[in-house]
């Protein structure tokens, strides 16, 4: 992905940059290129803001999942979760048993890998921060790290397949596991 379709803001900094210093040397030519610069930095956050990425687009149903978590709400949980996938749906239940999710757990380091249709996705990603045992009442803190792919279903992004990762190694660890 460019940086470009992420974020307009360096280079709409460089043309106002650009901008400024034609318009403190002030010469009629100077001035039609501040003019120009300052059309073509608005124009480029327009544009900007019309491209949504794959990883955009993503944004919004991780950060669901996760709210959901949070709130401890197998309701708000599973409305991210395909129908079609009925083991990850077990798992997420098994997961909001076993765990209750702080607040302060957060998602980053999200790479989003789209399929060549555009109707199915890859998301690898980190999720770290304080997590407590329902059973034992213990606070830990926990640095996991996601493969997860999510598929287009009417419309909506829906977790389809999950797999945890050693944080370190990359190798697949189980789900549910206390590592």
């Amino acid at each position: 992905m460019s940086w470009i379709t992420e974020t307009p803001w360096p280079g709409v900094i460089l043309l106002i940059g650009i901008a400024a210093v034609c318009l403190l040397l002030g010469l009629r030519q100077k001035l039609r290129i501040a003019g120009v610069c300052l059309f073509l930095a608005a124009l480029l956050y327009v544009v900007e803001g019309a491209i949504v990425t794959p990883a955009e687009m993503l944004d919004e149903p991780l950060e669901a999942l996760r709210q959901g978590f949070v709130a401890d709400s197998e309701d708000q949980v599973l409305a991210q979760i395909s129908p079609a996938a009925p083991e990850v749906r077990e798992l997420a239940k098994q997961g909001l048993q076993r765990v209750r999710v702080s607040p302060l757990l957060h998602i980053q380091d999200v790479r989003v890998t789209p399929s060549a249709d555009g109707r199915a996705a890859e998301v690898l990603f980190r999720a770290n921060g304080p997590l407590t045992d329902r059973q034992s009442n213990m606070l830990r803190q926990a640095a996991t790290r996601w493969k997860t792919e999510w598929r287009q279903e009417d419309g909506n992004w829906k977790l389809f397949r999950v797999q945890r990762l050693h944080p370190i190694t990359g190798e697949e660890v189980g789900v549910l596991s206390a590592q």
